[in-house]
């Protein structure tokens, strides 16, 4: 009896505990994207074990103790990662913990009872997206796919303005349309789903150079390449062999870029040069031991692209080289992939006829893809002072993984005959922060570089877009970012090894991905500068009458930068440094956080760690926190009525010089005259008392009829309003 009744009891306490800890929970937001993180607050989610879930809209779709997406789970919150649930998309419905058996809370009480997946535009093409060529922008009447997902199943509506596309196909992950008449000064479309609306910009990618397509290539933009190419001062052209299924001479892109054996009489069958090979002017076929140059494939011509596309020519794309010769040595063909007997010959002869660097593209994805056969040609090149340049390989062909090479070594990029003279480069992902999940690895890959959606020239029987460009996804697209970063590492310091490019480049990594400014920042360091902003010395006075050695600490302007004077002396003062890349960026708009830490700074102030911090909502221990917050304890600035500073907001002009002039305890003469000359400056605006004295002080940079008040202060304007009002 005693225990039926302790059991009772202990049976109700069970369920009292149980409803108990019920309780409906919270969602911020009615609508997320696929990928959002998403919190959740209660109570009784209890600890995270084998028996927790997270199910949506059914018991079959759920999260559960092994899964990735679930990132903390605790009594009162749970946080983790939206996924895809289902192939047909998990568009909108309800939300349900689970706890061991017990079913917590069966539906989300948000929005009416509802909670909604927003869409997401991954990209948006013309017409079919099977070309894989995405637009620029939209125009009217136009045939357009959009990409992504969270469209959901039932179709919904695409507006431009007013204007209601006519949609020809539509589901969770792509809609096809075609665009109404598209009114002025339009710049973003909106989709309407689940009646709520969503609205996104048209697609626009700037050029980075010149050249039209340049904007698609987005590993430029991951590898800075617009920062680190002006800087640049290429000298002399550097001949790259590419081992490969030949390159299209007549490329329109590439031509004025192919090599020419001028040597060479072509048409006469005579072996004019002596090299062992007849008629060869523009490379060899060791395939079929002939000099016709007809590509046997579009692969070796898009690896030319990379390294070695015109650049500024008002053609397609731009190679990261345009000091380069490509030379077309064909040794694979699609049919009989890369015998190594033509490998070796075409190794041999790159190296005879005056290659600085050798493309291999070329690996194996067979278990027995090693072979000693090569290490012989390899030595020979190496040992000459050639630099050899071999992709990693796209893994296994089973698993769709990559493979460890540690594991099961491949050629010829494991030929490295114990001394490392085959450079081997794997396929980062886009963003530059992780190996490409196919992408081969281990002790035979020294670097990776982009190697996803790299758009490129190629033949046009082979052509996606236009008859001579298209995309390419693998190592043997990662191994030409680098060859051409090489090749420009040699134009601007000919005198350089293989053996120290080699290391320069392996060396000057981010996390083991290839980073061009890095790399030229550490040869500038080294060997000084092959730079457009590297003059002559220049005398100029200094403050004793005698003359000093005029110099430029950074990369990314000239010494007759209009701002120079100001952030050279600044920089002598310490007052400012630069950013790690060795740039000042002079002409970017400088925010609160970097404005109060020159200004701090340029006082002569070095606020203690310590003491200085979590003085605002958003200033808790970051870079910028000793500098706010000690200008908040002297009273120079204020925070917003929410508790927040907002560190990154860029800083007007009028903004920048009130700051100066009161934290620099300017008296100001209160007389109501403009003795300005600039006609946008209102005598009752609340900043015409800080231009006033500013312009009186002669720190305005600006001599026109224009300040344009409320325009960003860059931070070399900035620079030098602090220098005039200091020196």
């Amino acid at each position: 009896m005693k225990k039926l009744l302790l059991f009772i009891v202990f049976f109700l306490i069970l369920v009292f505990s149980f409803r108990k800890e019920t309780s409906a929970f919270v969602m911020y937001q009615s609508s997320y994207a696929i990928g959002d993180e998403v919190t959740i607050q209660g109570t009784g989610f209890g600890s995270y074990n084998d028996y927790s879930y997270l199910c949506f809209n059914n018991e079959e779709d759920c999260l559960d103790y092994n899964s990735e997406e679930i990132l903390s789970w605790t009594d009162n919150s749970i946080t983790f990662t939206l996924p895809r649930i289902a192939d047909n998309g998990l568009n909108r419905g309800r939300l349900t913990v689970y706890k061991g058996d017990i079913k917590l809370q069966s539906r989300v009480e948000v929005d009416s009872g509802s909670f909604n997946i927003h869409p997401s535009i991954y990209h948006v093409y013309h017409g079919d997206p099977s070309d894989e060529f995405e637009v620029s922008s939209i125009t009217s009447y136009e045939k357009i796919t959009l990409i992504g997902e969270g469209f959901g199943d039932e179709e919904g509506y695409v507006y431009f303005g007013p204007r209601a596309a006519t949609i020809e196909s539509w589901n969770d992950r792509q809609i096809r349309l075609k665009v109404p008449e598209i009114l002025n000064d339009l710049s973003s479309f909106t989709v309407k789903h689940h009646n709520e609306e969503f609205e996104y910009p048209f697609p626009a990618y700037t050029d980075i150079t010149d050249d039209p397509y340049s904007g698609y290539q987005r590993y430029l933009i991951s590898l800075e390449y617009h920062d680190f190419i002006k800087t640049l001062n290429q000298l002399t052209n550097v001949t790259v062999a590419i081992i490969d299924t030949g390159v299209y001479i007549n490329h329109p892109d590439l031509r004025d870029n192919i090599w020419v054996n001028n040597s060479e009489t072509i048409g006469n069958d005579q072996d004019d040069d002596n090299n062992g090979y007849i008629d060869d002017i523009y490379g060899y076929d060791f395939l079929n031991d002939s000099p016709e140059m007809t590509t046997v494939g579009g692969h070796g011509t898009a690896v030319a692209g990379i390294i070695g596309a015109d650049r500024n020519n008002s053609i397609g794309i731009a190679g990261l080289s345009s000091f380069v010769k490509l030379m077309s040595l064909i040794a694979c063909s699609e049919e009989d992939g890369c015998p190594t007997d033509a490998v070796v010959e075409a190794i041999y002869y790159a190296t005879d006829n005056g290659a600085s660097i050798i493309n291999l593209s070329l690996s194996s994805y067979m278990t027995t893809g090693y072979s000693d056969d090569f290490n012989e040609a390899i030595a020979y090149a190496y040992d000459r002072g050639v630099l050899i340049i071999a992709s990693s390989g796209n893994g296994d062909v089973e698993g769709k993984i990559g493979q460890s090479l540690s594991l099961i070594p491949q050629s010829p990029v494991c030929n490295d005959n114990e001394k490392n003279m085959v450079l081997g480069v794997g396929s980062s992902t886009p963003d530059n922060k992780y190996i490409s999940k196919w992408s081969n690895y281990g002790e035979c890959v020294d670097i990776y570089a982009p190697g996803e959606k790299i758009l490129t020239t190629t033949v046009p029987a082979y052509s996606m877009y236009e008859g001579f460009f298209g995309y390419g996804t693998g190592t043997s697209f990662a191994a030409p970012i680098v060859s051409g970063i090489a090749a420009i590492i040699l134009s601007a310091h000919p005198h350089l090894t293989n053996v120290e490019v080699q290391n320069y480049i392996t060396e000057n990594t981010i996390n083991g991905v290839v980073n061009p400014k890095k790399i030229f920042r550490k040869i500038k360091e080294d060997h000084g500068k092959s730079y457009k902003n590297s003059k002559s010395p220049i005398l100029t006075s200094d403050d004793e009458g005698g003359l000093e050695e005029q110099f430029n600490p950074f990369d990314d302007f000239d010494n007759d930068f209009k701002n120079y004077t100001a952030i050279i002396a600044l920089y002598k003062k310490n007052i400012i440094n630069g950013y790690d890349d060795g740039s000042f960026k002079p002409n970017n708009t400088i925010n609160r956080a970097e404005i109060l830490k020159i200004i701090v700074e340029s006082r002569g102030v070095e606020p203690i760690v310590e003491k200085y911090n979590n003085c605002f909502e958003d200033v808790k221990d970051e870079w910028f926190a000793p500098y706010v917050c000690y200008a908040k304890e002297q009273g120079w600035i204020e925070g917003y009525t929410d508790g927040t500073f907002k560190p990154a907001q860029v800083v007007n002009k009028v903004e920048s010089l009130k700051m100066l002039l009161e934290i620099y305890n300017v008296s100001f003469d209160e007389t109501n005259v403009n003795n300005t000359s600039f006609l946008d400056i209102n005598t009752s605006a609340w900043y015409w008392k800080y231009v006033s004295k500013a312009y009186s002080l002669g720190i305005i940079e600006e001599t026109g009829s224009f300040l344009i008040p409320d325009a960003g202060m860059t931070r070399g304007s900035f620079c030098e309003s602090l220098h005039r009002l200091t020196k």
